[in-house]
């Protein structure tokens, strides 16, 4: 198993350290938040203009080392009998009694002589009833329980309405004083257990995403950020680490205010990926954290990556620039830094991308149709025709975590 594997790269314990298309190969805009608006003087020093270096026009063969990992869920997630033993792997009963206790403490301020202390059993069957509301949407909470709406599922879990109301206004994560120095300390110990548990529990293939993810909220916050191209534009900012649709890591932008203040993407990128270095993944970006100097980490721990970059990227090469101003669609130019290679393609548009996967020399072929509707074939690089196929990991964490 990859854990086995973890362990003698000496890296199994840095899981658990604190760490709109715009065209038609569909391609992403740069997406900012409100807090990126303007970029820092940090920022713009970093997107000076740089001479070409080490970059040269001449293209050089090289081949990425094979990917022997063999993926998949860990043996606990293989064999869970139930819907429960599932959701134990990630909430575990450690978590649960925390919660139970918070809940209990708050519900007793609220209700006084009223309230009946919760146990484990009514905490699961409160999950179970949480869950099915997030898939079976209804009008309000009442209406799962009246006449003409009845849920026999959740009056099964909860044949007092009133009881489950309750446990809804009473729900607490965590117990104790607010800590001023962590924006997230009343859902801590959800957010530990989960930063923990989704890495233990897959070995994930060689296809690694970054990629940020937005849950929708309503409530007012500081956190609160605007992402334009996603479904809710209003929400909390994830930075995601996603492979095959599961989200292996996570971390919560906290804001200006948040302990992250003043963490580039780019960093951000690689304290995701750093738990995974010496496995030869692929790990595939966009133009919000691709960079030369991230990539060249990347490499130097036996990580791969591809991505669209910006063109004034601090150590991009410039000289493409000009070149692909007299482009026509689909032409394309490159330059190879050893085993990084800048590409230059024109599609309705500039689109500038790196990779230390593909040689510059590698082609695909890609099938578009004109205004006519008739298809052709045309030949692009094989890193574009791949980050077209590979980019969309985070768009399904996005619509599973509407539930």
């Amino acid at each position: 198993m990859q854990a086995e594997i973890l362990k003698e790269y000496s890296i199994s314990g840095r899981f658990f350290k604190d760490d709109e298309p715009d065209s038609e190969v569909g391609f992403e805009t740069d997406e900012e938040d409100l807090d990126s608006l303007e970029s820092s003087d940090e920022e713009k020093a970093e997107q000076a203009d740089s001479d070409d270096g080490e970059w040269k026009a001449s293209a050089t063969a090289f081949t990425p080392p094979p990917f022997v990992i063999a993926p998949g869920p860990s043996r606990a997630a293989t064999h869970g009998s139930s819907p429960l033993d599932f959701f134990r792997l990630f909430v575990t009963l450690e978590v649960v009694d925390q919660m139970r206790k918070a809940t209990n403490a708050y519900g007793t301020s609220l209700f006084t002589e009223d309230w009946v202390n919760t146990d484990r059993k009514e905490m699961d069957r409160f999950f179970a009833a949480v869950i099915y509301m997030g898939i079976h949407r209804s009008p309000t909470l009442k209406s799962y329980w009246a006449a003409d709406s009845k849920s026999p599922f959740l009056a099964s879990l909860f044949p007092s309405r009133d009881r489950f109301l309750q446990l809804y206004r009473s729900f607490y994560i965590a117990a104790g004083q607010r800590d001023p120095g962590d924006m997230l300390w009343h859902v801590r110990p959800l957010v530990d257990s989960l930063t923990k548990s989704f890495p233990l529990h897959m070995d994930p293939p060689r296809i690694l995403i970054v990629d940020e993810a937005l849950v929708h909220c309503k409530a007012r916050s500081t956190m609160k950020q605007y992402i334009r191209a996603k479904p809710h534009r209003w929400g909390y900012k994830v930075w995601c680490l996603v492979s095959d649709g599961y989200l292996l890591r996570f971390s919560v932008y906290l804001g200006k205010r948040g302990q992250e203040n003043g963490a580039k993407p780019s960093q951000v990128a690689e304290r995701l990926v750093k738990p995974y270095y010496g496995l030869n993944h692929l790990v595939v970006t966009d133009n919000w954290y691709t960079s030369p100097a991230l990539f060249q980490t990347f490499l130097r721990n036996s990580t791969f990556a591809l991505g669209t970059t910006l063109a004034n990227r601090k150590g991009f090469p410039r000289s493409l620039v000009p070149e692909v101003a007299n482009f026509a669609r689909f032409q394309w130019s490159f330059r190879q830094n050893d085993k990084l290679v800048a590409y230059a393609f024109f599609d309705r548009k500039p689109v500038y991308l790196l990779s230390t996967v593909h040689p510059p020399t590698q082609t695909s072929t890609i099938d578009r149709r004109d205004k006519t509707g008739e298809s052709h074939a045309h030949t692009v690089p094989t890193a574009v025709k791949d980050y077209t196929s590979l980019r969309g990991g985070v768009d399904t964490i996005d619509q599973l975590q509407s539930y």
